[in-house]
């Protein structure tokens, strides 16, 4: 395939360097990965700046429930929930806190329930999802890592899998009730669903999610993916993701819905008739699944994309595939990781290095490698420097020819912080798994590229800032980034560096005013309804700044891209008109800007 590029068997040079008379990793140029510009940009655009800096995830309620509302959480557990104003700006407000939920929840007897170092690395509120009938049911869901309980306060908690404590916090799942009424939480709605025992601080439960693309009847709809870190060093020393009995390094699916007395159901999962490994274990052999995004080709076959940072060398893009086990801590990327102490037997083997897979690999497993994957470069200024991927989001809403079927994602954390992409197409066509017979030389992963940025930083609509990198885009020593997506396929990103949310305008919709998600006679109405109104009237829903008054312009967006858009998943599909019934339109526009000036005058 033209679009792929084979895995190239290149002898992993290990570099060592002397801190404080230990020998520690410094990282390598194993893939000789040069990543080019594609000539896709991102353009970012100011938009919201939530009072507190610790932001770490978005998303929103699903499409049908009618609420075009970005919910972004931060780790010390207060959710925001911002709202287009319909002339290119936001509203900001408070929409929950999880303490004082939980709190009022539970009482004061909270060892085991508020949240574990909020201001850390890893603790706090870490995700949040909505139930895909949230519109009736008004279900949503959390995960957190919390203080571990002591006494009576750990009495019929449900902890999952074999893991142990090794410190005061814990990975929780939790469900909550919204009152469809007034459109807030009822703070006295906190169920546990369950809860995973963790080694040390780090590498705990991550972010969750429902398939968007999933419809009533479809085997996914309603189910909630887990995704947990591997307790992180002294979890992979004693096997990591491939322990199959807890939960550490693995993607776990649930129905959350309580049934009857049990706090949820596990669906059909591989694992159903393995006694050996959790039921509720999708995938397998992961060590911090960071992100989870969801993609859908063509044929509308939806696919769990999971982003993965490494330990010391390679950071990998996952499709999720049923049962697949990713290989950590036994691989890092499509190389061995040297988990046995290397070569000095003194326990910094973990993060020493990798080696080239052996030339009988499939007979030896069946691990799944990723599907993109880079390296870090131990000198800069000659190729790629990465440390931590971030996901990520395909674009898919139609909104710009460059970047529609790409995932997006970035490096978030030191050195250059780029910004890159690969085709879902090139993602779903590498071959990650050896059959039998097959060479590692067989594996092959989808090209990336970077992208560069745009930012306007006041919201004016004038470009501020052009930048080949999140950091100097930010123009911070990180980058922090996160990436959310708006019920319409736009993407936000946000940066705990500089505490501000960013709209990426050239992945919004243009011309979707009502808010459905695609550009079609709907929007055209409500342009023949408004025409040359100077204010934006309520019910419009857009990123757009208006100039003055609803009129050409605005016109211009709904003929440039009508058809466009994702239809509701789960409403019958919008369907586009044909040509007649937008032509008959336009003159009923035309007769009424002709009224209007007549009017006036």
């Amino acid at each position: 395939m033209d679009h792929l590029f084979k895995l190239q068997a290149v002898p992993a040079a290990l570099c060592l360097a002397l801190v404080g008379g230990s020998p520690a990793v410094v990282a390598q140029d194993i893939l000789g990965d040069t990543l080019s510009f594609s000539g896709a940009t991102l353009d970012l655009r100011a938009y919201s700046d939530p009072p507190v800096n610790s932001l770490i995830s978005m998303t929103t309620a699903p499409r049908n429930s009618g609420i075009n509302d970005l919910f972004a959480t931060t780790q010390t557990g207060i959710i925001f929930r911002i709202a287009p104003d319909g002339n290119g700006g936001s509203t900001t407000t408070p929409w929950f806190n999880y303490n004082t939920a939980v709190n009022q929840s539970i009482g004061n007897a909270l060892n085991g329930f508020v949240l574990e170092d909020p201001n850390g690395v890893h603790g706090g509120l870490r995700s949040v999802a909505f139930h895909p009938e949230f519109a009736t049911n008004g279900k949503f869901y959390t995960s957190a890592m919390v203080d571990r309980p002591s006494g009576s306060a750990a009495n019929g908690l449900n902890y999952l899998g074999n893991s142990t404590s090794g410190f005061d916090g814990e990975s929780v799942l939790a469900e909550w009730t919204v009152n469809l009424e007034t459109g807030f939480v009822d703070n006295t709605s906190y169920r546990e669903l369950f809860r995973v025992q963790m080694p040390v601080f780090d590498h705990p439960i991550k972010q969750i999610a429902f398939n968007p693309y999933s419809a009533p009847g479809d085997e996914d709809y309603g189910l909630l993916y887990v995704t947990h870190g591997d307790g992180s060093v002294q979890s992979a020393t004693a096997g990591g993701g491939q322990n199959r009995d807890d939960a550490l390094g693995k993607v776990l699916r649930v129905d959350p819905l309580q049934n009857g007395s049990a706090p949820y159901s596990t669906p059909n999962n591989p694992f159903l008739d393995d006694p050996s490994t959790l039921d509720e274990v999708f995938t397998l052999g992961h060590r911090n699944p960071h992100h989870i995004g969801f993609g859908q080709d063509d044929q509308s076959n939806s696919y769990a994309i999971v982003a993965e940072p490494g330990r010391d060398n390679i950071e990998e893009v996952n499709v999720l595939q049923a049962g697949g086990d990713y290989g950590w801590s036994d691989r890092e990327g499509t190389f061995v990781h040297n988990n046995n102490g290397g070569p000095f037997g003194n326990g910094y083997g973990l993060g020493y290095g990798v080696q080239n897979l052996p030339f009988n690999d499939a007979a030896l497993n069946d691990y799944i490698y990723p599907a993109a994957q880079y390296d870090h470069d131990a000198n800069p200024g000659q190729g790629f420097v990465g440390s931590a991927i971030g996901g990520g989001f395909v674009i898919d809403n139609g909104s710009d020819p460059e970047l529609d079927g790409q995932y997006i994602f970035a490096d978030f954390g030191s050195f250059n912080g780029y910004a890159m992409h690969a085709s879902l197409d090139d993602l779903l066509g590498a071959h990650t798994q050896l059959e039998d017979g097959q060479l590692p030389s067989a594996l092959t992963q989808a090209e990336i590229s970077r992208l560069q940025l745009t930012l306007d930083d006041d919201g004016d609509g004038n470009i501020d800032r052009v930048a080949n990198d999140f950091n100097s885009l930010f123009q911070e020593s990180r980058n922090d980034v996160r990436f959310g997506r708006g019920p319409n396929g736009e993407l936000f990103i946000s940066s705990k560096r500089t505490g501000e949310i960013y709209l990426v305008t050239n992945t919004v919709l243009e011309g979707d005013y009502n808010g459905d998600g695609f550009v079609s006679q709907g929007d055209l109405n409500m342009i023949l309804l408004n025409w040359g109104a100077g204010v934006t009237p309520d019910g419009w829903y857009s990123y757009d700044a208006f100039d003055g008054n609803i009129s050409q312009n605005e016109l211009n967006d709904v003929l440039l891209n009508w058809g466009s858009g994702r239809a509701p998943v789960t409403s019958v599909a919008a369907i586009p008109e044909p040509h007649s019934v937008l032509l008959l339109s336009l003159g009923s526009l035309l007769t009424v800007a002709r009224r209007r000036t007549r009017t006036r005058a």
